[in-house]
């Protein structure tokens, strides 16, 4: 169903988010001349944004005359007040970490907007690019949504996709891309519509179609089951790789990280005695019985993210993780999610 929001003739807007996505929506909407009223910010955000590339949101606040303020939790007391005294009456959100409450939505009359890497309502979830590369997604997609009570729920204000190149698909794939999407279509689109008068259209979701997925920890949920079949392992090992460590899988004792693999060959007749076996090390990488094929490692980190020589791996010996180990993988969800 389609439906209309008004906007505010004198519009106010609040900022919310962290990091490369916060970063290049600031000026995206401060050149059209938006009145920012106000940046709200993700303090870690924040410091992996300004090691990483040099440059903060604080200072482009600075440059720019706007408030900000650097906290990780939108439902605090001093938080809400610090909102209300700006009187904002539109909000844009970009990379925030926690679910954000009714109180802070009902402040903008259905002028929340959250900007979300995924398509909707299939991809709910902060999850969202590791579960991608799990679901076999080849396509990035950056989504402009009301916020409302609940995950990923509101309407659909924008929504673009992209094919993405053939090819070994990893989360930095998908974050990369869903990148530019949100920088050339996304923001674009937002900076155009909020400078003009008029209303917002918006496509309410399709809640027998959605399917919503958890945060992950790489760390405690990347746990690699050589009893799965080949294709689905090495799937697993690249929606737990770049950016993220990699999928966990203990040798002799010790865990390391698989941050790339590929099948070797498909084979049936895999007895499950033989599952996480090395069965071959060469110039090519280590080779492991799974279900239904062998499963080449070829790029293995320490828990220092240190490259391993391949050498060091010696056929006869197994990789493997406890069944414990696996179910608590599963189980497991971060505490941001709970």
């Amino acid at each position: 169903m389609i439906a209309r929001v008004s906007l505010p003739a004198e519009k106010r807007l609040l900022l919310v988010g962290g990091g490369s996505a916060l970063r290049c929506l600031i000026p995206a909407v401060a050149k059209v001349g938006l009145d920012i009223v106000g940046v709200l910010v993700d303090p870690l955000l924040e410091s992996d944004d300004e090691r990483h590339i040099g440059q903060s949101v604080a200072s482009q606040c600075a440059a720019l005359k706007i408030d900000i303020l650097a906290h990780d939790d939108i439902a605090a007391t001093a938080v809400a007040t610090w909102i209300l005294d700006r009187a904002p009456n539109i909000a844009l959100v970009a990379s925030w970490r926690r679910l954000i409450p009714d109180s802070f939505i009902e402040i903008f009359n259905g002028c929340a907007l959250n900007i979300h890497n995924g398509p909707l309502p299939r991809h709910r979830g902060a999850g969202g690019l590791s579960w991608q590369v799990l679901t076999g997604e080849r396509s990035a997609t950056i989504t402009v949504h009301q916020l409302a009570t609940g995950i990923d729920t509101g309407a659909v204000v924008f929504e673009r996709a992209a094919a993405l190149d053939s090819g070994a698909i990893y989360p930095m794939t998908l974050i990369n891309a869903c990148h530019r999407l949100m920088v050339e279509e996304a923001f674009p689109y937002l900076a155009d519509t909020l400078s003009n008068d008029g209303t917002l259209e918006v496509r309410e979701q399709d809640v027998d179609a959605a399917c919503y997925y958890p945060m992950l920890n790489t760390r405690r949920n990347g746990l690699l089951d050589f009893s799965w079949g080949v294709d689905d392992a090495e799937r697993f090992v690249r929606a737990f790789s770049y950016p993220y460590p990699g999928a966990t899988a203990h040798y002799r004792g010790r865990p390391y990280f698989i941050r790339e693999a590929s099948v070797r060959e498909r084979n049936a007749d895999v007895h499950p005695f033989m599952h996480g076996l090395v069965t071959n090390v060469s110039d090519h990488g280590v080779d492991v019985f799974v279900s239904g094929g062998i499963l080449r490692l070829t790029r293995i980190a320490d828990e220092n993210g240190t490259d391993v020589p391949w050498r060091v791996f010696r056929c006869g010996n197994r990789f493997a993780n406890s069944p414990t180990d696996l179910i608590e993988a599963r189980l497991y969800r971060p505490r941001a999610a709970q």
